[in-house]
């Protein structure tokens, strides 16, 4: 939103972008605080759920041995793609500067859709084994993981970090944008931990390689991968 700075480095961009996942996440834990005493009355759920018998409280009235609220990220993909298609075009081979290119996106690549199917077509992005992309996807996913770790739980809840969408890739497009790595506006973008649609294009061994370099370690709760294959291919 607003003009866009010309941050000296990609570095500089890069902390700029994770700035703002560190202040969406300080959000997300101040929500948090009160979340487990927002609902109505569950029986059922209290009943099933360790301790709430134990201690005649409910579910929502902090009987449970357990709290957790994880932030899940999604569309990490399209974040880690369009950073190293940033990279690349604006801080390595200077093909254009950072605000034409965000005023590119900004007019959904209208007059230059020549430039959107040659970053389509020449770029290997997340999910096909790729050295360059796969490491973006990783610093993206290592940084994000270090931020979620930073509050592993507040008052009583737990916060461990996870990835995934679950159908909202759905819910979200009609107010995506378009991205660098060459989506247009309103496009379905990445869904959980899998590769952005139409991107991966080496195959489902590829995509688990590059899938398999992320260290699930620092996800307790979880980045799931979904895999397509046309019934023809087995």
């Amino acid at each position: 939103s607003g003009d866009a700075p010309e941050y000296p480095t990609f570095d500089a961009l890069y902390s700029a972008v994770m700035s703002g996942v560190r202040n969406y996440l300080q959000w997300h834990n101040a929500m948090a605080d009160n979340w487990c005493r927002q609902g109505p009355p569950s029986p059922l759920l209290s009943l099933l759920v360790d301790d709430c018998i134990e201690k005649a409280s409910g579910y929502y009235e902090r009987g449970a041995r357990y709290y957790m609220l994880a932030p899940h990220a999604g569309g990490m993909a399209d974040v880690a793609n369009s950073l190293l298609v940033i990279r690349d075009l604006v801080y390595e081979r200077h093909v254009l500067g950072l605000r034409d290119f965000c005023d590119i996106l900004r007019g959904n690549w209208t007059g230059q859709e020549h430039l959107r199917r040659r970053i389509a077509r020449t770029f290997e992005f997340y999910g096909n084994d790729d050295e360059a992309a796969d490491a973006m996807m990783q610093r993206v996913f290592n940084d994000y993981a270090a931020l979620v770790a930073e509050v592993p739980s507040r008052n009583g809840v737990l916060r461990p970090a996870g990835i995934s969408t679950f159908g909202r890739q759905i819910e979200w497009a009609p107010q995506r944008m378009a991205t660098a790595s060459g989506a247009q506006a309103g496009t379905f973008l990445a869904s959980n931990c899998s590769p952005t649609p139409g991107t991966d294009l080496q195959g489902p061994t590829a995509v688990l390689r590059s899938y398999c370099k992320l260290d699930f370690t620092r996800t307790p709760n979880g980045a799931t991968l979904e895999l397509k294959i046309h019934p023809e291919s087995v």
